[in-house]
């Protein structure tokens, strides 16, 4: 949620800025006209948004990180106290250090997936999906004139991806 608030924030900016622009063109013949309290306030907002993404993608990734060191503690109690169960012939055939191995390496490798993935995939599909919204908000053919590339770009990618690797 606080991941999901951070690309709001990161997206305010989008907007004023695009309000600026229509302000300034608006008057670009009598610069006079131009209401400075709005430009200002517009970039204002800008900072604040701007400190606002800050502030939650650092509370976002605050708490993926203990959220992640939770689990992995969790994980390692359990895999403890399945190795407590386990016959001495299983400790006879695998060596301590494949054992350390799937306590240490394996099971910091979730770390860095529950950790890092989780917020920046959801940056990741929000932030389109925001800016999507938002063009069709201000003018729905260059929202669709925006997302002819999406399916194009997607079937090189399964063609590419979909390919056998020479």
């Amino acid at each position: 949620i606080l991941g999901i608030i951070a690309t709001i924030a990161l997206f305010v900016p989008i907007i004023a800025v695009y309000l600026i622009i229509i302000e300034l063109a608006g008057n670009a013949t009598d610069l006079a006209a131009i209401d400075q309290s709005y430009v200002y306030t517009l970039g204002f907002i800008c900072l604040g948004a701007v400190g606002a993404f800050g502030v939650f993608l650092y509370a976002s990734l605050l708490l993926s990180h203990i959220a992640a060191f939770n689990i992995l503690y969790d994980i390692r109690i359990k895999l403890a106290d399945n190795l407590s169960r386990l016959p001495m012939g299983y400790f006879t055939k695998t060596s301590t250090g494949e054992i350390k191995k799937v306590m240490s390496e394996d099971v910091e490798r979730l770390e860095e997936f529950i950790a890092h993935h989780i917020p920046d995939v959801t940056s990741a599909i929000m932030f389109p999906l925001l800016l999507i919204i938002y063009l069709f908000i201000v003018d729905w053919r260059l929202a669709l004139a925006a997302l002819v590339p999406f399916p194009i770009a997607i079937a090189f990618q399964v063609i590419m991806f979909s390919s056998p690797a020479s």
